[in-house]
């Protein structure tokens, strides 16, 4: 459960950031996001078989989540993710 409830936190956490800065590539976020949320953001926690650090891994599925929603839109040439009408 807590994976479930912690990607719907970097779902809330994606979107705040957007709304707030503009358009960000997965890179700037994450330390904003581990600011904003350091209990759900362990460097020490890693994924099994390839060493990624999780809490990383869970802020790009909440990337996809939201993607897959339409709420938000990875441009192809700068890779920045972008809020999309939709969100609001």
């Amino acid at each position: 459960m807590r994976d479930s409830s912690t990607t719907l936190l970097f779902e809330q956490e994606i979107k705040s950031l957007l709304s707030q800065y503009g358009p960000m590539k997965t890179t700037q976020m994450y330390p904003l996001i581990k600011a904003n949320l350091p209990d759900r953001c362990d460097d020490a926690d890693l994924n099994d078989g390839n060493g990624e650090i999780a809490w990383k891994h869970r802020v790009r599925a909440a990337q996809e989540r939201l993607s897959k929603k339409k709420q938000i839109v990875r441009s192809d040439g700068d890779q920045r993710w972008y809020l999309t009408p939709k969100s609001e």
